[in-house]
C-alpha cells in the first residue's frame, strides 16, 4: 500500500513474481532457499539467546538453531514458515516493469520512470523505483470504472512473465493524517524485554493488537476523517502477515498506508549480508530512515495536519519532537504509549506530549 496526491502516483516496489505466482504454491529455487535457511539460523538463534544483563559487554551466546526448532510448537513452526516465506522469493534484476489500472478501458500501461525521466530496471534484489503521473481526470475516472470511491486505486505491476497487485491512498491536500509507528505501539512486540523477546514475537508468535489502540484510531478516523500511515522498520517481506493482522475484522485498526524498510536478499550483495545481520541482531529500525519517511510525508503534503504515534521503546519520543521543531504548523499532535515506565522516570522526555501508559 502506499499514499500519494491524486496528480502524482509514486510507486516503489520489488519485481512480482519470482518463486509465488498464481497456483505455484512455495517452490524456492536454490537462491531462495540459501536465504531462508539463513533467516532460519539467525532468528532461531537469536531467539533461542537469553537477553544481555545490565552488565553484558559482548553478544549473547545464541541457542543451537536445529535444537530451538525442535522445541517449537506445531504452531509456531508454521508461523515461522509463513513469516519468512517473502525472503525466499527470487529477486528478478533486469526487468522493466509497468504499471496498469484494472477497469481501465483504454488498456494503458505506464513505465515507471526515474527522475530523469528513464526507464530504470530492477536490481540485485528486485527492486525499482520511480514515478507514474497521471491527470486529476485520469484518475477519476480510474476511480469509478473501479468503484473506489474510498479513495484507494487499486493498480497491477507487470514485467516480463510476471505481475503484482498493489493499492494507492490517495490523499486530499487538506486534512487530518495519522502517522503510526507499529512495534510496540499498535502490535506487542516486547522491544523493551531484550531483541530475543522481539524476534520470538515477530517470528514464532501471533500478532496481538496493543490494548485500547484500534479503538482510539477508529475514533480518530470516525471523528476527523484521519487517514493512516503506518511506519515501521519492519522489513517489506512482512507486509502481507502485517496487513492481514492490522486490518482484520477482528482486531480493526483503519486501513491506511505500510511504509517499511527495504532488506535485501540477494547473497552476491555485500549489503544483503549487513541487512540480515542488522534486522536479526541490532534491531530494525534507525531514526535517521524514520525520521526520513515522515519528513517526506509533511513536505509532499504541507496543508494537512499530522498526528504522530510511536512509544518510548526507542527513538520515537526524539525523532517526532524535532519533526515538530521543523514542521510546527503541521504536527497537530504528539502520542507516545509508554512502555518503559518513562513518564515517572523520564518525564522530561515526554514533556509536551500526550502519553498512553501501556498498562491502562
Amino acid at each position: 500500500m502506499s499514499d500519494f496526491p491524486a496528480q502524482a502516483l509514486a510507486i516503489r516496489l520489488p519485481a512480482p513474481g519470482g518463486a509465488f505466482g498464481p497456483g505455484r504454491g512455495w517452490h524456492p529455487r536454490l537462491p531462495g532457499l540459501a536465504v531462508f535457511w539463513l533467516i532460519s539460523l539467525l532468528a532461531l538463534g537469536c531467539a533461542g539467546a537469553p537477553s544481555p544483563g545490565p552488565e553484558s559487554t559482548g553478544p549473547v551466546p545464541a541457542a543451537e538453531p536445529a535444537s530451538r526448532f525442535a522445541e517449537l510448537e506445531p504452531r509456531e513452526q508454521a508461523i515461522f514458515q509463513e513469516r519468512a516465506r517473502a525472503f525466499v522469493a527470487d529477486s528478478e534484476s533486469l526487468e522493466r516493469v509497468e504499471v496498469a489500472f484494472p477497469g481501465d478501458v483504454e488498456a494503458l500501461r505506464y513505465r515507471v520512470l526515474d527522475r530523469d525521466g528513464g526507464a530504470p530496471r530492477t536490481g540485485l534484489n528486485g527492486v525499482v523505483e520511480g514515478e507514474i503521473r497521471l491527470s486529476l481526470e485520469r484518475v477519476d475516472a480510474l476511480l469509478q470504472t473501479q468503484g473506489g470511491d474510498d479513495g484507494w486505486l487499486t493498480w497491477h505491476a507487470v514485467s516480463r512473465d510476471h505481475h503484482g497487485v498493489g493499492r494507492a491512498l490517495l490523499v486530499e491536500p487538506r486534512g487530518v493524517s495519522v502517522i503510526s509507528d507499529i512495534d510496540d505501539t499498535v502490535r506487542i512486540t516486547g522491544i523493551p524485554d531484550g531483541w530475543a523477546t522481539a524476534v520470538e514475537n515477530t517470528f514464532f508468535r501471533e500478532f496481538v493488537e496493543a490494548p485500547g489502540m484500534p479503538e482510539l484510531y477508529r475514533e480518530w478516523a470516525e471523528e476527523e476523517g484521519a487517514i493512516f500511515h503506518y511506519v515501521s522498520g519492519t522489513p517489506w517481506q512482512f507486509y502481507e502477515p502485517l496487513r492481514n493482522f492490522l486490518f482484520a475484522e477482528e482486531v480493526g485498526y483503519p486501513r491506511g498506508s505500510l511504509h517499511l524498510r527495504a532488506v535485501r536478499t540477494n547473497l552476491l550483495s555485500v549489503r544483503t549480508w549487513r541487512d540480515l545481520f542488522e534486522l536479526t541482531f541490532s534491531g530494525a529500525n534507525t531514526p535517521e530512515r524514520k525520521y526520513a519517511v515522515i519528513a517526506e510525508k509533511l513536505e509532499r503534503f504541507p496543508q494537512r495536519r499530522f498526528r504522530l504515534v510511536g512509544d518510548t521503546g526507542e527513538g520515537d519520543p526524539e525523532i517526532y519532537r524535532r519533526l515538530a521543531e521543523e514542521f510546527p504548523e503541521q504536527v497537530l499532535e504528539i502520542v507516545i504509549r509508554d512502555v518503559t515506565g518513562d513518564r515517572i522516570h523520564r518525564p522530561e522526555r515526554l514533556r509536551g506530549m500526550t502519553v498512553i501508559p501501556a498498562d491502562s
